[in-house]
């Protein structure tokens, strides 16, 4: 018995240094290249550095302007995640007080938006975004990033907010509460943690983007930071060392945000798709 343990220890061991091989083995990739020359990645491409140098940064920071990149990034992530997390916990407690057949065919609806590739809809919402003039603007890709995950956040708090005992609403009507007040003095209370989780994934995956960053901010003027990163790949040559340390630039605040809300995080992923 003890050596099955043991073997069965070992094996989950194993398993554990195989994934972390597989997440840390690119991350040293990314961060060895980028301290490298062009020189010395073109003779060893997965070797140590021989020489150590930061010039890859300084050249893309200076070059690129990558700070107004992040600038324009943190707005338009910041903005959609805002209305759609708003959007999405109105609709949630919404249709978890309606119930019935209506809230369950609108959640089934949101479900089936979720099937839907974002490649399928990026010409309508282009055109769309042309004739209300909001194309090359921050505003309207933050509503097309809102609405775009918006289904997925109206399932994550619908989901959470019909796990929650009717009990709660009931002894806050009791004690004189309205709508307004409910939602703003329990629902918000109540929903930090699934919230925190849903803010922190849509800003994220509005971040990294970069079909519809370049689609609906085209100009140099607004674009994102993954769009420029973009321009540093050749036809027939790109300077990796330059190329893996804007990666890292702009992998720094999601990197940041994750690991300040880990906690939050894993919280509100079990709370907020239980059922």
């Amino acid at each position: 018995m003890t050596a099955r343990r043991i073997s069965s220890r070992t094996l989950v061991h194993v398993i554990a240094y195989l994934i972390s091989f597989t997440t840390l083995a690119p991350l040293y990739y990314l961060i060895a290249t980028a301290i490298k020359t062009n020189e010395d990645y073109s003779q060893h491409p997965f070797g140590v550095p021989s020489q150590v140098t930061f010039a890859n940064f300084s050249q893309v920071w200076n070059t690129l302007g990558l700070g107004s990149d992040l600038w324009h990034t943190a707005v338009v992530s910041g903005g959609g995640t805002l209305i759609a997390v708003a959007a999405a916990t109105a609709a949630g407690f919404g249709l978890s007080q309606l119930g019935g057949r209506a809230a369950r065919w609108v959640l089934i609806g949101a479900v089936a938006c979720m099937m839907f590739t974002p490649a399928v809809l990026i010409l309508p919402l282009f055109e769309m975004m042309i004739s209300i003039h909001l194309q090359n603007t921050f505003a309207g890709a933050a509503l097309a990033y809102a609405g775009l995950f918006l289904p997925f956040g109206i399932y994550m708090t619908t989901t959470f907010f019909q796990e929650l005992p009717p009990e709660i609403w009931e002894a806050a009507r009791l004690d004189g509460a309205g709508p307004v007040q409910i939602f703003r003095r329990v629902v918000i209370p109540l929903a930090r943690p699934v919230l925190l989780t849903l803010s922190v994934l849509l800003f994220l995956w509005m971040w990294n983007d970069l079909l519809y960053a370049l689609v609906l901010l085209p100009s140099p003027a607004t674009r994102t930071v993954i769009v420029e990163i973009t321009t540093l790949v050749g036809e027939y040559q790109t300077a990796y060392p330059t190329l893996t340390a804007a990666l890292l630039i702009a992998m720094a605040p999601v990197v940041l945000i994750f690991l300040f809300f880990q906690r939050g995080l894993a919280r509100g992923l079990t709370m907020g798709v239980g059922k």
